[in-house]
């Protein structure tokens, strides 16, 4: 009980869970959060999460010396951990998990040799993982991740843990090599060193873990080949999930993941890679998530990546891939985030993307497309995201006004191409969600169409570079949202409007490089937001209007 108490003492307890219950008229086993054993009056269990204490763990609580459970996790305690912890020889469960505790971890808790379950992950723990974990025998699950510790994973540690089944010792700043040993840790499902300083090979061992699920080393400095290249097999018959990505991996990617069948997410992006995209990739029946952009891939994609039929995600982008977008992926009925950006791919956009109606992001930036974007687009109804930016598409707009159908769409980038028609009046039907629409550097003409006001959510306009004529439609003054509006580089050849001010979000305004007569509306200094104004290569005459020196907040003038 005294120790219970200390415990209470070290905490502030701000919403009173301890106050209410904590007392000595009633007897310490019916406290909240604690168990007894049921033939003595002995502590056996402390369990107290998702609510502040606060304050510090108190050293007294090693005095609960027949506890085999203790579980603090997400309770906004600080401090560092005590080293009297290491005391409790019964302890099996120790989770103070999500909390602010500092300092080291005590190398007396290698004193735990039942524990099975250690959890200090999501604190600000700093120092070494304690080599003499290794004494830890009966550990099953270790996890340290997300804290600011340093220096190697021990290979103490790897080499007895022989009960592991998982290990997750993700954002820190671990350095070193990965242990040949964690390769053989014959009970371990999960693996997860991701976001560390590590570098060197993956040891190939790890690739032949017969129980593993789960394999996340991504974000490191790892290097050389992945292995299972060539005649080599991969021997991860339960692998679900396996991330490679952001390291400085080499060399091709190896078919033989495609023995992995129950395979559901493949990272591999952000590195190094060569070769093709494996067409053995589409003989994977589960396979959801699929990531290999950012490296140095050829050759074309292959059509058979369309029997992926529970693909949801693929990205390919920034690569260097060419051919054509293969119209059978238009058959991928769950895909919602296609991205082949960044490429050497050209042809047409097949009118079977349409097909794929659960689209909700489609990046198709910077590569050799031509021809028109298809009226098809207009299926997507979950549609909120659609770039196809720099590439040489033309012809006619029609695609926009079937666009109205996708009532969620947030961005839409046609930018940098060679478009060379009006923009409709039927602008001003596309989704009432819309904060972006970008054509900038194309060849369009015309007016400014007023209906372009209706889209009361938009936050950036960008229409620079093109060949738009007429005035700035009054219309488009009421546009509360608008942060960005940038009409440079047009031959719009009115006065500017003299309700400028309505536009209260802004914070760009760029007509530099047009016709605009007349004076600088005096208006201009109500708006209060704005950062840059150019207004340079026009007709403007008169004095500059006083109220500009109002604009205290303005950067580009």
């Amino acid at each position: 009980m005294f120790a219970l108490l200390a415990f209470k003492d070290h905490a502030s307890d701000p919403y009173g869970v301890l106050a209410r219950s904590w007392n000595t008229t009633t007897s310490f086993c019916s406290w909240t959060g604690v168990s007894c054993g049921r033939r003595r009056q002995r502590v056996t269990a402390l369990v107290l999460g998702d609510f502040p204490l606060r304050g510090t763990i108190a050293p007294h609580l090693a005095n609960l010396s027949f506890i085999s459970r203790l579980m603090l996790k997400n309770t906004s305690l600080e401090g560092p951990i005590p080293d009297a912890l290491g005391r409790l020889h019964r302890l099996r469960f120790l989770a103070l998990a999500v909390n602010h505790l500092t300092g080291g971890i005590p190398v007396s808790l290698s004193n735990l040799t039942k524990l099975y379950h250690l959890d200090l992950s999501q604190n600000s723990l700093t120092g070494v993982i304690p080599p003499e974990f290794a004494r830890l025998t009966a550990l099953q699950n270790l996890v340290l991740q997300t804290n600011n510790l340093t220096g190697p994973i021990p290979h103490s540690l790897v080499n007895n843990a022989s009960m592991l089944n998982a290990l997750f010792l993700g954002y820190n700043d671990l350095s070193g090599l990965i242990p040949e040993g964690v390769g053989y840790l014959p009970q371990l499902n999960t693996l997860v060193l991701e976001s560390n300083q590590l570098s060197g090979p993956i040891p190939p061992s790890i690739f032949n873990m017969s129980l593993l699920v789960a394999l996340f080393l991504d974000q490191n400095n790892l290097s050389g080949s992945i292995p299972g290249i060539g005649n080599q097999s991969l021997g991860l018959p339960q692998l679900r999930g396996i991330s490679l990505s952001e390291n400085q991996l080499t060399g091709p990617i190896p078919s033989s993941f495609a023995t992995c069948t129950r395979l559901d997410t493949l990272s591999l992006s952000s590195n190094q890679l060569t070769g093709w995209v494996p067409a053995e990739l589409a003989t994977l029946p589960e396979i959801a998530i699929l990531y290999l952009g950012e490296n140095y891939l050829t050759g074309t994609i292959p059509g058979a990546l369309s029997n992926l039929t529970r693909l949801v995600e693929l990205d390919l982008d920034n690569n260097s891939l060419h051919g054509e977008i293969p119209a059978e992926l238009g058959q991928l009925s769950d895909l919602q985030y296609l991205n082949l950006g960044n490429n050497r791919l050209s042809g047409e956009i097949p009118d079977s993307i349409g097909n794929a109606s659960m689209l909700n992001g489609v990046e198709l930036t910077f590569n050799a497309l031509t021809g028109t974007v298809p009226t098809t687009v207009g299926n997507l109804a979950a549609l909120g995201y659609f770039n196809v930016r720099r590439n040489g598409l033309g012809g006619g707009l029609d695609f926009l006004a079937s666009l109205s159908n996708c009532r969620t769409l947030e961005m839409l980038d046609i930018s940098e191409n060679g478009f060379d028609v009006n923009l409709p009046e039927s602008m001003g039907n596309l989704s009432a969600h819309l904060l972006t629409f970008a054509a900038h550097t194309n060849e369009i003409k015309g007016k400014i169409p007023s209906g372009l006001a209706n889209l009361s959510s938009l936050i950036a306009l960008v229409l620079f570079n093109n060949r738009m004529t007429g005035a700035i439609p009054p219309a488009i003054t009421r546009m509360e949202n608008l942060q960005m509006l940038d009409l440079a580089y047009n031959r719009i050849d009115d006065t500017l409007p003299q309700q400028l001010d309505g536009l209260r979000s802004l914070s760009e305004l760029h007509l530099d490089g047009n016709m605009l007569s007349g004076s600088i509306p005096d208006c201009i200094g109500n708006m209060t937001q704005l950062r840059s104004l150019t207004l340079p290569f026009n007709l403007l005459s008169s004095t500059i209007p006083s109220s500009i020196w109002h604009l205290t907040d303005v950067l580009v003038l």
